[in-house]
């Protein structure tokens, strides 16, 4: 959750699919929830208004996942699609999980492994640039409404 002066923006990961459950990385591939993550998205809404929190404004990522999610939540008919919140493209490494990569990327295609050999990764992009541009168009949104609260829902 992020607070700035008289806004809230509460940031809410999508329900479990398989791949979530088993630590792989999920960008743009769209699995389904399991039946956990469909319960978790009903869930999320009786959790919201326990904790008195009514978002005037929804925002959620454009995979199926993330806006099923705040569907189950309970907001079907206000909740707006933002390209902002698209997940990380993992390119290649879609679908692995971090102990089978067991290193990391160094920049847009570039990864180093563990045992520090460097590999190509067509399509993989930087964690940290998704990381800027969601926040540089979250001030944008924020910055663009008089509302109190606001969710989005995303990887």
């Amino acid at each position: 959750m992020t607070n700035t002066v008289g806004k809230r923006l509460v940031l809410v990961r999508h329900g479990e699919t398989e791949w979530s459950r088993d630590g792989g990385h999920t960008g743009r591939t769209d699995l389904p929830r399991t039946t956990l993550g469909c319960n978790q998205g009903r869930q999320l809404g009786r959790r919201l208004l326990l904790l008195h929190i009514a978002p005037v404004r929804v925002l959620s990522s454009p995979r199926e996942r993330a806006l099923e999610t705040a569907r189950l939540a309970g907001f079907a008919h206000s909740v707006e699609l933002s390209e902002a919140l698209a997940e990380l493209d993992y390119g290649a490494y879609e679908g692995r999980t971090t102990a089978d990569l067991s290193g990391r990327l160094l920049e847009d295609g570039i990864a180093e492994l563990a045992n520090g050999e460097r590999r190509v990764c067509h399509g993989a992009r930087l964690e940290g640039r998704v990381q800027m541009r969601f926040q540089a168009r979250m001030q944008r949104h924020q910055c663009s409404w008089p509302s109190t609260e606001m969710l989005a829902v995303s990887r």
